[in-house]
This record gives C-alpha cells, sequence and structure tokens, in this order.
C-alpha cells in the first residue's frame, strides 16, 4: 500500500515537473551538457529568456530540460528562472502598450465616430424640430386662409338676405307706388268726369237762363 502511493506521489511529481516552465536567465548563451558535469558534452547553446520545459529536478542544484526544439539536456539550476528575461519581459510589456495604445486609438475613433453620429442626430433634430414649426405656421396660415372665405361666404350670405329683403320691400313700395297712382288717376278721372258733367249742366243752366230772359223780354 505504502509502494502504491510513493508510485502515484512519484507520476504526480513527474507529471508537476513535465508541466513546469522556466527560463534561461543568464545574459549570455547558456550550454546544455548531456550529463550534470563539465566533463560532459555540450549539447547545444540556448540563449538566454528561451522558455524550456523542466522535465527533473535533482537535489544537486542540476535541472534536465527540453528546448523548444526537443533537445533535451542538463544545466544548473541557478541558470533558470521561473519569470522570462527583463528584456523579454519589457519587449512583452511595449507589445502590450502598443496593443493597448492601438485600442485606445480604435476607443478614441470610436468615440469621434459617436460624437459625430450624436451631433448629426441633433443636427437632424433640430432640422426636423424647424421642419415641424415651418408645418405648424404653414398649417395656421391655412386654418386663417380657409376661414376667411368661410367668414366671407357668411358675410355674402348675410348680405344676400338683406338684399333679399330690400328687394321685397321695394316691390312692395313699387305696388303700393302702382295702387296710389291709379287711386290718382281714377281720382283725376272722376274729377274730370265732374268738371265735365258740371260744365254741362251749368252750359244747360246757363242756355235756360238766357232763353228765360228771352221770352221774357218778348212778353
Amino acid at each position: 500500500m505504502k509502494f502504491l502511493v510513493l508510485f502515484l506521489l512519484v507520476i504526480l511529481a513527474a507529471g508537476s515537473a513535465h508541466a513546469d516552465t522556466a527560463y534561461i536567465s543568464d545574459d549570455l548563451n547558456v550550454a546544455i551538457r548531456s550529463g550534470k558535469t563539465f566533463q560532459h558534452r555540450i549539447m547545444r547553446f540556448v540563449p538566454s529568456g528561451t522558455p524550456v520545459e523542466v522535465l527533473q529536478r535533482d537535489d544537486d542544484g542540476y535541472v534536465l530540460i527540453r528546448t523548444p526544439e526537443g533537445t533535451e539536456g542538463w544545466l544548473e539550476g541557478t541558470q533558470l528562472s521561473r519569470q522570462p528575461h527583463a528584456r523579454d519581459r519589457l519587449a512583452q510589456a511595449e507589445r502590450q502598450m502598443d496593443g493597448l495604445r492601438d485600442r485606445l486609438a480604435q476607443v478614441e475613433d470610436r468615440v469621434s465616430t459617436l460624437r459625430d453620429e450624436r451631433d448629426q442626430a441633433r443636427a437632424r433634430v433640430q432640422e426636423t424640430e424647424a421642419a415641424i414649426e415651418a408645418m405648424v405656421t404653414e398649417m395656421e396660415t391655412l386654418r386663417e386662409a380657409a376661414a376667411r372665405p368661410m367668414e366671407i361666404a357668411r358675410e355674402n350670405e348675410r348680405l344676400q338676405d338683406l338684399a333679399d329683403q330690400y328687394r321685397m320691400r321695394a316691390e312692395a313700395l313699387e305696388s303700393r307706388m302702382e295702387e296710389l297712382r291709379q287711386s290718382e288717376q281714377r281720382q283725376w278721372f272722376m274729377a274730370g268726369a265732374g268738371v265735365a258733367v258740371g260744365s254741362a249742366l251749368l252750359g244747360i243752366i246757363l242756355t235756360r237762363i238766357r232763353w228765360r230772359r228771352r221770352n221774357d223780354g218778348w212778353a
């Protein structure tokens, strides 16, 4: 049972070692050897800042690594760092800064575009409000213009009624005058007839008076 637990711990430790990543920390190229001592053959030189996979760490300070190209070899643990080289970190920070600058420029462009769109929207709103105000004014003018013919029509209707009343009065007066003329003509006719009859009677009377005088004188 203890052997099984130890076996599992070794497997977990091996897995952790394979998952561990370190960086070459020296400013120069670091030699990777086939063994732990300087008598072992140099496999290759690895530049500083190169990420390597840690395969094994020994108690004597040596570490077995694997390069990105797949070369496996030993080097001293002091030549490894948990973090990338300062130069690489600076370059990475600069890249991040450039990315942030690009994003900031994009955001600024977007903000500028939104501001332009906002200004255009405000201008359209102002134009719309001005158009609405002009339409309201025009509607008021049309309403007044429409109301004026109605007033004129009502005034014409009133004047027409008044004219009809005057015409009816005039016709009544004309009829009355015609009756008066006819009555006056009848009166003049009657007066003329009376004068004529009176003149005839007077003539007859005068004639008879003269005749009597003559008869009396003859007598």
